[in-house]
């Protein structure tokens, strides 16, 4: 078997943990055909993600979200260094050639899937086409 490092986006987890999210089901059958595989989670994404999660549902329900995403021992939390911070940056600042508008969140989700050549779990159409972008470049 060989073992995928894939990267989460804020897209993916709150699909995942809200049910009635459009997404939830296929949030559950990605989770399930990569249940085996090293997820990495950016402390960004974490953070923009339990800020979603209070927006739509409460403040009690992203400790419990926290929790379980820090606990899981399948889940590598992941900082960004200072000059991997300048590239993101850069790559924000630079995005009109992956003809796109996208957040310093979605930047640093293609910007570390790029450097990791990892899989990425997210529905945000306009990261998966940057994605797409940058790698034919």
């Amino acid at each position: 078997m060989v073992f995928l490092v894939i990267v989460l986006d804020t897209s993916f987890l709150v699909s995942f943990f809200l049910s009635s999210d459009v997404n939830h089901e296929k949030a559950l059958n990605f989770a399930k055909k990569y249940k085996d595989e090293e997820i990495l989670l950016t402390d960004i994404i974490l953070y923009e993600t339990l800020t979603v999660l209070n927006y739509k549902k409460d403040i009690d329900f992203c400790k419990e979200i926290y929790g379980e995403l820090t606990s899981n021992r399948q889940i590598r939390l992941f900082s960004f260094s200072d000059a991997e911070i300048s590239d993101i940056l850069n790559l924000f600042f630079e995005q009109k050639k992956l003809k796109s508008k996208l957040s310093i969140q979605d930047i640093s989700v293609i910007y570390l899937t790029n450097k990791t050549k990892s899989d990425l779990l997210c529905f945000d159409v306009g990261v998966i086409s940057a994605i797409k972008s940058l790698r034919t470049l």
